[in-house]
């Protein structure tokens, strides 16, 4: 794992300037104006052994680690890199799309913006997490994000089949197809002494990907 120290400055500029070290943003002429368009560039590096977030890195164990004081189990970490891989598809998924939402509406490509960014936020929570070596906020970030990342993919799988003229509202997402046969990820299968939470709300599908605050996950 990265050195805290330099994983928080970091991430710290990070907040500030991705979009803009990324690349330039595309004007693009509508009937309803100009808009920008960012380049879709990543933020997440995944290997069979490793997680990486703007830079900021997270090694996939094979047995129990120690993480911020606690224990943490393997199959806690794999949960979270792959809540952390939909959601980065899902990002960049939107960000694509972008062009072609201009070209029907403004409504249209706000709404695939609003969802990229918080895609973004929920990605750079998860590098604060990692940065801060915060195993009980693993937990939680697992724990709210996971049932999301399910939601993202359904999402994904929803508008691409209904073509991006639909009028897809959240509630119109099949969330259940994007349960994995193992279901969906609770809290309580990792907790162990080291450790107790509170629970953070439940995820709502009727309102889309929802961006928790970051305190509520140290909490």
């Amino acid at each position: 794992m990265c050195n805290p120290k330099h994983a928080i400055a970091l991430v710290t500029i990070t907040i500030f300037s991705f979009t803009g070290c990324c690349g330039d943003f595309k004007q693009i002429q509508t009937p309803e104006g100009t808009l920008a368009v960012p380049e879709c560039c990543p933020m997440v590096k995944y290997s069979g052994t490793s997680v990486s977030v703007t830079g900021v890195d997270l090694a996939i164990p094979k047995v129990p680690v120690k993480i911020g004081g606690i224990t943490v189990e393997p199959k806690l970490i794999q949960e979270a890199c792959k809540a952390v891989q939909i959601l980065e598809q899902h990002r960049i998924f939107n960000c694509q799309m972008l062009p072609s939402y201009a070209t029907i509406s403004k409504a249209k490509f706000a709404e695939a913006l609003d969802a990229m960014q918080k895609d973004e936020a929920i990605l750079m929570q998860f590098a604060l997490i990692v940065s801060t070596e915060n195993g009980a906020a693993i937990l939680k970030f697992v724990e709210y994000y996971g049932p999301q990342a399910r939601y993202a993919q359904a999402d994904m799988e929803t508008k691409t089949t209904k073509g991006i003229k639909a009028a897809v509202e959240p509630e119109d997402v099949e969330y259940s197809k994007a349960r994995t046969d193992r279901g969906p990820a609770k809290s309580y299968e990792y907790k162990t002494k080291d450790v107790s939470t509170e629970p953070l709300a439940e995820f709502e599908p009727s309102k889309g990907i929802t961006v928790v605050p970051y305190k509520d996950l140290l909490q």
